[in-house]
């Protein structure tokens, strides 16, 4: 889990969302790497992983 209780919310949400992503600025969440599935990026990690599917 993530190293801030209030982050396991977080994680909580987006797995029972069945989400692909997290994106987040929060880089301790993102040291966290993936969780359950939900890969875990910043904002540009994100943009990025997006132009790559897009070509």
């Amino acid at each position: 889990m993530a190293t801030h209780p209030e982050d396991d919310l977080i994680l909580a949400t987006a797995v029972a969302c069945r989400a692909s992503y997290l994106v987040t600025g929060d880089r301790k969440l993102r040291a966290v790497g993936a969780f359950r599935g939900v890969a875990i990026l910043s904002p540009r990690e994100f943009l990025t992983r997006l132009e790559d599917e897009a070509r």
